[in-house]
């Protein structure tokens, strides 16, 4: 296995991770897990939920009563335990698109590489995201959903 096979394998697998990360959260319609690395190394993983702990999901409506804290949020809150200095590359995993809020602290954090596997259709893909992702540097990559399946098949 070469390198470039290598880190896509490792990869893959994070997804996989914060896939099973995602199924902590209690929204059903949208769940959605992030892992934040350094160096390769896992740091924090997160997951959506309500902002208050405590707080009942109201099934009726599929949504708690008060905001919901996404995953890369609730990752970022984990990471602020970590002294992240010495990590070179920050490195932010997630089961769905971050959304502009989310990709803006996920950079302001010095994550500057995001893989994800599901497309959002709530992101923006043109205007401020875009030119967000050219003017920060930021490597913001799908992961082919195909090659994910294929490799959890070769399982």
């Amino acid at each position: 296995m070469n390198l470039k096979e290598s880190k896509l394998h490792t990869t893959l697998s994070r997804i996989e991770n914060a896939g099973f990360i995602s199924e902590d959260s209690p929204d059903t319609r949208c769940k959605v897990g992030c892992i934040i690395e350094g160096d390769g190394r896992i740091l924090a993983s997160g997951f959506n939920h309500a902002i208050s702990d405590g707080v009942e999901w109201d099934a009726t409506i599929n949504k708690p009563n008060m905001p919901i804290k996404h995953a890369e949020m609730h990752a970022l809150d984990k990471l602020s335990d970590f002294d992240v200095l010495p990590y070179k590359k920050l490195t932010a995993i997630v089961t769905k698109q971050p959304c502009y809020e989310c990709l803006v602290d996920l950079v302001s954090a010095g994550v500057k590489t995001v893989y994800y596997r599901d497309k959002s259709s709530n992101c923006w893909v043109n205007g401020p995201y875009d030119e967000f992702v050219r003017s920060n540097g930021v490597e913001l990559t799908q992961i082919d959903r195909t090659k994910f399946d294929e490799a959890n098949l070769a399982k």
